[in-house]
């Protein structure tokens, strides 16, 4: 009996303690753009980053997921505005230029999709994933269009 107790005492205080808090940060940074807009979304963005708690999460995988969500649920102005924030909070990501020029250009903004293509080609300077091929043709594809 007692030693049931105990283990189950040490097994409700372990559950206790495992907290996925890349999934409570998501939810909380998705819930404050529903509810106060880009400002809101910043303010709960620092707020949550500047939390030790959080400290193991992947932010940027965050902007990049939630800034997608929104282009794949065709809100490409609330897209625009997390690609926007990534491009500010992580400004040597080519990754994050390359995001908000593709949100640009799904918006009809070639000029601004441009400049930043040409951004992320700048920054990617190990070629990672072999993605300035891909860029490349995204700057010539646009250049020919004006």
């Amino acid at each position: 009996h007692n030693l049931d107790y105990i283990a189950n005492s040490l097994a409700n205080m372990a559950d206790s303690l495992i907290v996925d808090y890349d999934a409570i940060s998501f939810e909380k940074l998705i819930k404050s753009y529903e509810k106060g807009g880009s400002e809101g979304f910043i303010a709960t963005y620092e707020e949550i980053t500047g939390n030790k708690r959080f400290d193991k999460v992947n932010f940027e995988n965050h902007l990049v997921n939630i800034g997608f969500i929104f282009l794949d649920t065709e809100k490409v102005l609330q897209g625009i505005d997390i690609f926007e924030y990534y491009t500010q909070t992580f400004s040597s990501s080519w990754y994050a230029y390359n995001c908000l020029g593709l949100a640009l250009e799904q918006n009809s903004q070639n000029q601004l999709a441009l400049k930043n293509y040409k951004r992320a080609l700048q920054l990617n300077v190990t070629n990672e994933n072999n993605y300035n091929v891909n860029l490349e043709e995204r700057i010539a594809r646009l250049e020919g269009l004006n």
